[in-house]
């Protein structure tokens, strides 16, 4: 953005730099490197506990195509109003979530156009854009929209992510193999710390998507391969064709606070909430996801389904994907228990 304006155009011997605009030049980097820092390490920034708790959300997503608007916007005159940012931030999450873990769209979408915007923002060029414009309209009532929003509403698609999930299911992995897994089980870890008003973090995030081998940090709790009898018996009914859609459903996948020895998964319910003594936590001192799941007292289709269709909610409401994606009966389309005749 900087060599746009002082590099290329000024190449010309009759015209050279003066000693302002090489100062100017060396501020500007300087702001720039500091701000571009603080994306990758918000916690060492001094932006608002706000700004800082959604810049580690797209740090764990990843920011694509965002990472230069964002520093324009940091970086500009060295100031910014937070509720903007925090809106923006809001929406880039959404963005990238909603178009790339669940429409699958290609990876370079809308690239060019959020390049655009971090030189039109950082330049205040003709166009004078600001983070309104960027985040856009969006007025259902008239069909008007724009910005981030126009986006969304042109590119979200359930249907794709129904298609995608169907030929996992068909590989028997199931949601288990979503990239969007890890993301999407630890944003509901949040939501429930947040319902629980406790500041303590269990899951470590670096930890969590980095498990040593053999040793998994999202867990079956319905074992992959249920050979003890209390799984064996909660199965008795189904065909065992019929056994990835249950095993692999969204339901069955839980976050843990300490990562697992895959020989240990196969533990009936009971010892799962209770743990062994020298060899792993149970639920009941777990994540608070793994607590949600103490507080059943048995785990089978029925409690697989039951949560499967909570988790799917909280993926439509979390997300608001109806709000840019009108399509009826969502939860049956998502919910593949229900294929199971």
């Amino acid at each position: 953005m900087l060599e746009k304006n002082i590099w290329i155009p000024r190449k010309n011997i009759d015209n050279p730099l003066t000693i302002k605009e090489i100062n100017d030049y060396i501020l500007s980097l300087s702001t720039s490197i500091e701000h571009w820092y603080y994306l990758f390490n918000p916690e060492q920034s001094n932006y608002t506990e706000e700004v800082k708790t959604l810049l580690d959300k797209l740090n764990r997503l990843g920011y694509r195509s965002f990472a230069p608007l964002l520093m324009a916007v940091f970086s500009k005159n060295n100031t910014f109003n937070n509720d903007e940012i925090c809106d923006l931030l809001k929406m880039i999450e959404k963005f990238i979530f909603l178009i790339f873990e669940i429409s699958k769209r290609r990876s370079n979408t809308g690239d060019s156009t959020f390049y655009n915007y971090a030189n039109q923002y950082y330049h205040n060029d003709k166009s004078n854009i600001s983070i309104k414009d960027i985040i856009g309209v969006y007025d259902l009532k008239n069909d008007e929209y724009s910005g981030i929003n126009w986006w969304l509403v042109s590119y979200v698609d359930i249907e794709q992510f129904y298609i995608y999930l169907k030929d996992k299911f068909k590989n028997k992995d199931g949601y288990y193999s979503w990239t969007g897994l890890s993301y999407f089980l630890f944003e509901y870890e949040l939501s429930l710390q947040h319902k629980s008003k406790n500041n303590t973090i269990k899951i470590n995030w670096k930890e969590y998507i980095n498990s040593k081998k053999d040793y998994h940090s999202i867990e079956h709790i319905l074992p992959q391969t249920p050979t003890d009898d209390y799984w064996v018996d909660k199965l008795k009914q189904v065909n065992s064709d019929d056994y990835k859609y249950i095993i692999n459903s969204l339901g069955n996948l839980i976050p843990l606070s300490k990562a697992k020895n895959s020989k240990l998964n196969n533990k009936n319910f009971y010892i799962k909430k209770n743990g062994e003594d020298g060899e792993f936590i149970g639920y009941k001192n777990g994540s608070y996801s793994e607590q949600e799941i103490n507080e059943k007292e048995e785990w089978g289709i029925e409690e697989i389904n039951e949560r499967t269709n909570k988790l799917i909610e909280f993926l439509i409401n979390h997300w608001e994907i109806d709000k840019y994606c009108l399509i009826n009966n969502i939860n049956d389309k998502l919910n593949f228990i229900k294929t199971i005749k």
